[in-house]
């Protein structure tokens, strides 16, 4: 799975931004930023012009997918086992589009 990391960056920086404004705080007051993943997704910058050299990619292991489905009572076909009423069905599925995280 690929992301566009330029995008990842400006929705980090509209996000950092708003905090700041928010909280009444410029750069200024920041003495320390962390940034972490889980770990899972790599991209590679081009330290000379900032840009990515190609789009984030995203590891993304399914070896452990029947044992959820399974833990949740679906069936791959998406139906819900052993669960009644229409809001069952909504909880147990995954939302569309659903970015894998990062």
């Amino acid at each position: 799975m690929e992301h566009d990391p330029h995008e990842i960056w400006t929705n980090v920086r509209e996000v950092v931004g708003q905090a700041l404004t928010k909280a009444d705080l410029t750069h200024e007051n920041i003495k320390a930023v962390g940034i972490t993943n889980q770990r899972e997704t790599a991209v590679v910058w081009d330290k000379t012009t900032g840009k990515a050299v190609y789009n984030a990619i995203v590891w993304q292991d399914t070896r452990t997918q029947k044992i959820i489905e399974k833990a949740r009572g679906r069936r791959r076909d998406g139906q819900v086992q052993g669960h009644r009423g229409p809001a069952a069905r909504h909880v147990l599925r995954r939302p569309q589009g659903d970015v894998g995280a990062g």
